[in-house]
């Protein structure tokens, strides 16, 4: 109400900073002893909860194994996008492919196989996947600049990008284009600007019988 949450009568028991009831008389004893009940019951509570969630990170401790992805390794990138008014189970579950280039703990960097001049981006070793088969997706040629499907990808997965890394960020020049050479009509044209073949010569002689 009016921007702020509600408060109840039950957040104004459990508040330790509000004292307990002083009973006088019997019915503020009765409401001491109930309040006194609920704080026990609530720290209980909470202490039997915390127990449980380290019991819960010891067990997934044991099943965690290490991560096989190495610098140099091919990976995929698990895919937060959809499509507007499109079923989940028709979207790709993995995006890519990508190449590891850095490993710091569980953070990875990473880079584009289908436009390799492009800035690196960070993520977490969780997002990623090793591709160990050929992909039919491989890409033949590569392109300068992200394709938008991958750069929405990154966007998702809250990857940060790196700028002016050696070897991977590229400034805008301008491309020159040299002028064909004009032949120098002086000049006697060459074997190969006659449409003839250029043929190694053979050392034998030809001998013609009449």
């Amino acid at each position: 109400m009016f921007g702020r949450d509600p408060i109840f009568c039950v957040d104004l028991i459990l508040d330790p900073k509000v004292r307990e009831p002083i009973a006088l008389n019997d019915e503020q004893e009765v409401k001491q002893k109930l309040v006194v009940s609920l704080r026990s019951a609530w720290k209980c509570a909470a202490e039997a909860n915390a127990e449980a969630q380290l019991r819960a990170k010891a067990y997934y401790d044991r099943l965690l194994r290490n991560p096989t992805i190495t610098v140099g390794d091919r990976v995929l990138l698990r895919n937060y996008t959809g499509k507007v008014n499109t079923s989940k189970k028709f979207h790709l579950p993995w995006k890519g492919v990508f190449r590891v280039i850095h490993i710091d703990g569980v953070h990875v960097t990473i880079t584009s196989c289908n436009s390799p001049q492009a800035n690196p981006r960070i993520v977490h070793i969780n997002q990623l996947k090793k591709c160990v088969e050929p992909l039919p997706t491989e890409p033949a040629c590569t392109t300068v600049v992200l394709e938008p499907e991958e750069e929405a990808a990154l966007d998702e997965s809250n990857a940060e990008e790196l700028i002016e890394v050696p070897g991977y960020s590229h400034l805008n020049k301008e491309i020159v284009v040299d002028s064909p050479q004009v032949p120098n009509e002086d000049e006697e044209p060459s074997h190969q600007d006659k449409g003839g073949y250029n043929l190694r010569r053979n050392p034998k002689k030809k001998v013609h019988f009449f």
